[in-house]
């Protein structure tokens, strides 16, 4: 909370807040849209994906299929 802070209350100037106010990291506050888990298992495919396209030194990892319409379209 309060990654910006107002610097004028009569202009409502926000600046970024690098340590002019205090700032506080609330947990649980809401609900997650995805689980952990998930989280987690593509936090892992990102890494191996980026390990996989340094090794074989490509600028970009795409998977061709022409029977995926997304294919090119979503990255992560």
């Amino acid at each position: 909370m309060q990654k910006p802070c107002t610097v004028d209350f009569l202009t409502k100037k926000h600046i970024p807040n690098d340590e002019q106010v205090n700032q506080y990291y609330v947990e649980g506050s809401h609900e997650a849209i995805i689980d952990i888990e998930t989280w987690e298992t593509v936090q892992l495919e990102f890494a191996r994906r980026k390990a996989y396209q340094e090794e074989h030194q490509l600028k970009s990892y795409i998977m061709q299929s022409e029977d995926n319409p997304f294919t090119t379209k979503v990255f992560p």
